[in-house]
């Protein structure tokens, strides 16, 4: 694309703010008629004993309210209860959302508010029902894997929003947020549950369609691709029907190179280049070139944030990755094919499955959002975060090793790891599997 100013260029679209919405985690300190600070008895008083602003229900329920006379509280009453100057955040725009308590209704409620937030949707002329389908047709063509699923996809599409909202909305336009958001979550559509080199070596039908000069790198991201582009020319599940033919074609190219940058054969390449943007001012010029690169980072570093999350959180995707890691170790062994060393152990051993996170959030992960960080600050606690679940990672292992009677933590805690220009550590691969 070309690197100077377009019809998708800054100056021509107009940046919506993001609503507050009355949802759970608001500051009560000030709710009081006299406007004095509440103790805790008057909150009490005010809500009852269930906070009125519940996440599963999204927004302010009467009955929530009771009065003196313990009648039902009329829109009125309400308002003279919530104070104005509190700014209540949905629960979507939270890194600590867990997307596994909720049903598949209210994730596309809440990726319909995402959207919303910068009436994106309005603005490209995308129906509700319609977005609805789409995103219903993206939740049934996801395979029901431990990890590469629905959930995850709409993790990715959430991350993604959050790294737009907390720095990268500067460098971006409308049609930019769009395009990036869509790649998010259609970016493992139809994912099978194992990896590009599984896919080689077992000369799947995704291989023999997708693969490029026998190489497997990027065979089920150009898959991912295909199955998008299906969405989009379905006149059902189409939300791109309102975009010009040259703004459909070059959406779809910014979507391609993003799916196609979630590859990770090319995360050292993209690590590169985001250094070098590190050194910039302005980070990212007002150009297509640079607005396309950064939407590709967004989705990549999205697509691997599970790890920069609160521990439980991190835990329980790592877990889900390494159960569908060890389901194509066995896949592997029952079609007598070469079977993935680096997954060998992971079933019957506790330390194998803590040194294969490690290492992912050594070499990949930790990395990645120290960059990310220094490009935008307020990703600096993420950053930190994916460097405590790293920490926990080697202390586990330093127990594990110590009560085996096989070394001392500072035996354990190993150097930071080194790499070799264009390789991938055999942890995912040797860079030809997706994440």
């Amino acid at each position: 694309m070309g690197t100077g100013s377009s019809i998708f260029s800054r100056k021509a679209e107009v940046h919506q703010s993001t609503p507050s919405l009355p949802i759970n985690g608001g500051d009560f300190s000030t709710i009081g008629n006299d406007n004095k600070v509440a103790d805790t008895k008057e909150i009490q008083d005010i809500g009852g004993s269930r906070s009125p602003y519940s996440p599963d229900s999204g927004s302010l329920r009467a009955g929530d309210f009771p009065s003196n006379d313990n009648k039902v509280a009329d829109t009125k009453e309400i308002e003279d209860l919530v104070d104005p100057r509190i700014q209540y955040s949905p629960i979507w725009q939270s890194w600590d959302i867990n997307p596994f308590e909720h049903e598949k209704s209210k994730l596309i409620e809440y990726a319909w508010d995402i959207m919303e937030s910068y009436g994106l949707l309005t603005k490209f002329g995308v129906e509700r029902s319609k977005f609805t389908r789409f995103l219903n047709a993206v939740a049934l063509r996801m395979n029901p894997n431990k990890f590469h699923n629905f959930v995850h996809c709409w993790s990715v599409f959430q991350t993604t929003y959050l790294l737009i909202r907390n720095g990268a909305e500067q460098y971006l336009t409308p049609f930019y947020m769009l395009g990036a958001l869509i790649a998010a979550i259609c970016h493992d559509l139809h994912h099978p549950g194992n990896d590009n080199n599984f896919e080689k070596k077992s000369r799947s039908a995704i291989y023999e369609r997708y693969q490029n000069n026998d190489i497997a790198a990027g065979v089920l991201e150009r898959y991912h691709f295909a199955e998008t582009e299906k969405l989009l020319e379905n006149p059902d599940t189409d939300i791109l029907s309102a975009l010009s033919p040259e703004q459909r074609s070059a959406m779809l190219t910014i979507i391609k190179e993003a799916i196609l940058a979630t590859d990770m054969s090319r995360h050292f390449r993209l690590m590169d280049e985001l250094a070098l943007h590190v050194g910039r001012t302005p980070h990212f010029e007002d150009t297509d070139e640079d607005r396309t690169f950064l939407v590709r980072i967004l989705v990549h570093c999205a697509d691997l944030s599970g790890q920069a999350l609160r521990r439980d959180l991190a835990q329980k995707w790592g877990g889900f990755v390494l159960e569908e890691f060890i389901e194509q170790f066995d896949k592997e062994s029952a079609a007598n094919i070469e079977v993935s060393e680096s997954f060998r152990n992971l079933k019957s051993s506790e330390l194998a499955r803590f040194e294969c996170q490690r290492s992912f959030v050594d070499i990949f992960v930790s990395k990645q959002w120290e960059l990310a960080a220094q490009c935008f600050p307020a990703l600096q606690c993420q950053a930190d975060q994916a460097n405590k679940n790293l920490a926990f990672y080697t202390l586990e292992i330093a127990k594990i090793k110590e009560g085996a009677g096989v070394g001392h933590l500072a035996q354990v805690v190993d150097a930071p790891s080194e790499r070799k220009e264009g390789s991938v550590p055999q942890l995912v691969g040797n860079g030809e599997e997706s994440i």
